[in-house]
């Protein structure tokens, strides 16, 4: 039974992170959409207020449906919405529409402020299909929205515009990009021009007049542009001014603040989680390897995890859920410990240093860039020197009398942790180097340090992405463990 539910653990503990992270049957990709440009000055303020239209069956029942996968029996599996905490369509659509009219010079925001005009996007149709035809999965896209000018305090509408967008049809062979998550940004690009195009004709103007028409007719132009395969990059810019800047940033050049020198100091908070998992990580391994599996009986006061197993249970003899559970949780902490600690601090605090000098966003990214190549390697090399520890144990498997397939989930993972830190350390040094000579011209639009090439960018709203990766074990009731990771990826 023990080795029954170390196998099915094995088996969470690699698959958890693939599955949906609800109970919905299918996956969830993130909604996204490129906003235009918004104009210089901003006039004629209006609301914007959404009305839920869609058919029971595709979203109006579960509003974060809005696509079905078919496999290759024909079985359609529900795609979502809001993955990653991204929006749904009833918060990203109004967003979506206050961006479009603030691109043609509108003073736009949601809301219900009964003294302004509103504009209500109803949406009768938001979906998605993939389907398998000869090898190949073709997916098609479709929006479909009713606009409506309603004057200030209520009544009939002044103005109001029905259209639809299909987005294109795309056809997947192999692609590293959800094709669900870019067939609904194509979709918006179309929704977006029609919706500007609309702004500026007679029959809008004279209901609403106002705005920017030339500023929208620039926005129109310059929406889906840059395709995936252009290999144009745009720089861009985040807007942010001197006068913008909070008094503890005043010296901050006002892109890197934009960028994302606000949340920088959340790496602090990431390291003191970081050495709060390595610490208690190895002082509960220690406790459990003295104190429950027996196997020494004796071990160094700090760091014994990193050139020991032995508070790793074997499951034949059965030794009882509270050693494995203890080993295993002490275990995990330990990985996570070492893998958070130096890349959270290593990365952050040469990064903080040169921003608050005043560098400009290319030198901030070559220093993050330089300072994370050393801040991943070192905790990479380390997991993967332990990895030494596992064979041995490994080789035990087919040992009646012991056995170690509770070793095996905490092998791969370490292996894998230790894997993945060499990888992005080399990559973002690499990175680095490249802004630092000047190579790649940084774009504060790009939130993180790696550059989109070929791609939009920082440019598509909704595409904010978290990761909690948090490892669990508990006992079940007929004495044995479960054990795995649990996140949101």
């Amino acid at each position: 039974m023990i080795r029954r539910l170390a196998l099915v653990a094995l088996a969470a503990a690699l698959f958890t992170g693939l599955s949906p992270t609800s109970a919905e049957a299918g996956r969830k990709v993130r909604l996204m959409y490129e906003p235009p440009e918004p104009a210089a000055a901003l006039t004629t303020a209006v609301n914007v207020t959404f009305v839920e239209a869609r058919p029971p069956k595709k979203g109006g029942g579960e509003p974060n449906l809005i696509a079905q996968e078919r496999n290759n029996m024909g079985m359609p599996l529900g795609i979502f919405s809001g993955a990653q905490g991204t929006l749904d369509p009833p918060e990203l659509v109004p967003a979506w529409g206050v961006d479009v009219l603030k691109a043609a010079g509108y003073d736009a925001r949601i809301g219900q402020d009964p003294s302004l005009p509103t504009i209500e996007l109803k949406l009768h149709g938001l979906w998605g299909d993939g389907q398998p035809i000869m090898g190949v999965v073709r997916h098609s896209f479709a929006l479909h929205i009713e606009l409506s000018l309603l004057p200030a305090g209520g009544g009939e509408p002044l103005w109001t515009s029905v259209f639809s967008g299909d987005g294109g049809t795309t056809t997947v062979m192999m692609r590293f990009d959800d094709p669900f998550e870019t067939g609904f940004v194509r979709v918006f690009d179309q929704a977006s021009k029609n919706f500007l195009a609309a702004i500026a004709s007679e029959a809008f103007q004279a209901a609403l007049p106002g705005g920017d028409l030339e500023a929208a007719a620039h926005a129109s132009s310059q929406v889906g542009v840059q395709k995936e395969a252009s290999g144009e990059r745009k720089v861009g810019s985040t807007g942010v001014t001197a006068e913008d800047l909070p008094a503890a940033f005043s010296e901050w050049d006002p892109e890197v603040y934009g960028w994302g020198g606000k949340d920088m100091p959340a790496g602090f908070v990431f390291g003191g989680v970081g050495i709060g998992l390595l610490i208690g990580g190895d002082l509960l391994s220690r406790d459990t390897a003295l104190n429950d599996v027996h196997r020494v009986t004796s071990l160094p006061a700090v760091l014994s995890t990193l050139n020991s197993l032995n508070h790793l249970a074997y499951t034949s003899p059965d030794p009882g859920p509270g050693p494995i559970v203890k080993g295993l949780v002490g275990e995990y902490m330990f990985q996570f410990g070492v893998h958070i600690t130096v890349p959270s601090l290593g990365g952050t605090i040469p990064t903080i240093i040169a921003a608050s000098t005043g560098a400009d966003i290319q030198t901030v990214k070559a220093v993050m860039g330089i300072a994370s190549m050393p801040s991943f390697l070192v905790p990479g090399i380390t997991l993967l020197s332990r990895f030494r520890l596992f064979p041995p144990e490994f080789a035990k498997l087919q040992n009646q009398t012991e056995d170690a397939y509770l070793h095996m989930a905490a092998g791969v993972t370490n292996l894998a942790i230790g894997i993945i830190d060499v990888a992005v350390g080399g990559v973002t040094g690499v990175v680095g180097i490249l802004y630092a000579a000047d190579v790649i011209k940084a774009s504060p639009t790009e939130k993180g340090l790696l550059p989109v090439v070929g791609g939009r960018g920082g440019r598509l709203k909704n595409a904010a992405a978290r990761t909690i990766i948090v490892p669990i074990a508990a006992p079940t009731a007929d004495g044995g463990v479960a054990f795995g990771l649990v996140g949101i990826f």
